[in-house]
This record gives structure tokens, C-alpha cells and sequence, in this order.
């Protein structure tokens, strides 16, 4: 299948330049590749918090109700192909793409549960060479539900002097609602789906 971007490049900032996808399924129609291609061969990669990462070094003030981005790896740049392999309960069991962007959409080495112990959850994946290896480690309560997800990078991160290994925490309530949210940038709201789903009774007069 291909999806055609018919927008003119030259309106566009580099970065944000047209990408025509040339997607390819396995015989079970599961994605396996995707290939991007563009006018002038290749595209500039700019972060797409590009403008909060700059803020984050100058100084400059930026919306204090806006949730700070997660520190990332940067990319010289974009992606011209991505490829996803699969076991026989539709887990990956490795992805890749040109540039070796670790936790972008490479994982190699891939663990995944057993058929009698969570068969669909992701354990680890590991990236171990290249300029931007790393790993990551899940974690998983007695429910099945996240509640531990540990991400190393290597690589140049953004914004500059940040750090991108980072530790995420979730926590759950008996009925399975995200509750809290904890780790490098995100807020740390506490109840929010839970409060927007309270409805609150009245007795009958």
C-alpha cells in the first residue's frame, strides 16, 4: 500500500517536508515494513519540541501549564525505513529502521511474556551498539497492568545537558483507572481519569 503526500516541498520547513509511505504486510496483514521517501531523497530531522528545547536552555519562559517534554535522542535525519517481525501471538520480537533509534522504532532482542504468563506484555528490549544503543525494562503488576517502565539512551539528547534515561511509574485503582503518572516530563496528576469518571448522587428529596 502507499499513501502519497502531495504537498509541494518547497512551502515546507526542513523537517517537515513531504513523505510518501510505501507500506508492506506478511501473510497475517501485519505491518512489517514501511518505507519513506521524499522529494530531495532525505529530510532534515527537527525535534518536534524544537521550540520548548531551545526555552529549556535560554532561560526563556515558556507556558507554566504545559507538561515539560520528555528529554529525547536527536537524529541527524528522518526515517527512510522501518521493519517489525512478529512471533506467533502477534508480539514483536524485533523492529529496526535506518537510523538505529533505539526505543524510536528499533528494539532488538526483545523479550516478551510466556503463553501462561503474560502473553502479551513486553519484559525488555535492547539495543546494544551503535552511536544511539539502550534498553528498556518493563515491569508489571499482579492485574497485568504497567506500573514500572525503565528506559536507557544513549546518544545526543535534547534539550542540551539532559539526561535520556529516564524512569516511569504508574499507579492504578482497584478498577483499573490510571491514577497517577510519575516520571521525567510528565505531570504528575494524581485521580485525574478517575475524577473525571466520579458522578456524584444525590439523595432524593
Amino acid at each position: 500500500m502507499e499513501i502519497r503526500d502531495w504537498r509541494l516541498a518547497t512551502e515546507w520547513p526542513a523537517g517537515a517536508k513531504p513523505v510518501t509511505r510505501k507500506i508492506g504486510y506478511d501473510d497475517l496483514y501485519r505491518v512489517n515494513q514501511v518505507d519513506y521517501s521524499y522529494s530531495a531523497g532525505e529530510d532534515t530531522w527537527v525535534s518536534p519540541f524544537a521550540h520548548e528545547n531551545a526555552a529549556a536552555v535560554s532561560g526563556a519562559t515558556i507556558d507554566p501549564r504545559l507538561a515539560k517534554p520528555s528529554p529525547h535522542v536527536s537524529f541527524d535525519k528522518r526515517v527512510l525505513r522501518q521493519t517489525w517481525n512478529y512471533d506467533w501471538l502477534g508480539n514483536t520480537t524485533n523492529t529496526d529502521d535506518d537510523a538505529e533509534g533505539v526505543l524510536r522504532s528499533v528494539a532488538r532482542g526483545i523479550v516478551n511474556g510466556t503463553a501462561g504468563a503474560g502473553p502479551y506484555q513486553l519484559k525488555s528490549a535492547a539495543q546494544p551498539v551503535g552511536p544511539r544503543a539502550g534498553s528498556l525494562t518493563a515491569k508489571y503488576d499482579d492485574a497485568g497492568y504497567l506500573v514500572s517502565l525503565a528506559v536507557n539512551r544513549s546518544g545526543p539528547c535534547l534539550p542540551t545537558a539532559a539526561k535520556c534515561s529516564q524512569r516511569f511509574v504508574y499507579e492504578w485503582d482497584e478498577a483499573g483507572r490510571l491514577q497517577r503518572k510519575r516520571g521525567a516530563g510528565t505531570s504528575r496528576v494524581r485521580g485525574w481519569l478517575a475524577t473525571r469518571s466520579r458522578q456524584v448522587r444525590r439523595p432524593r428529596s
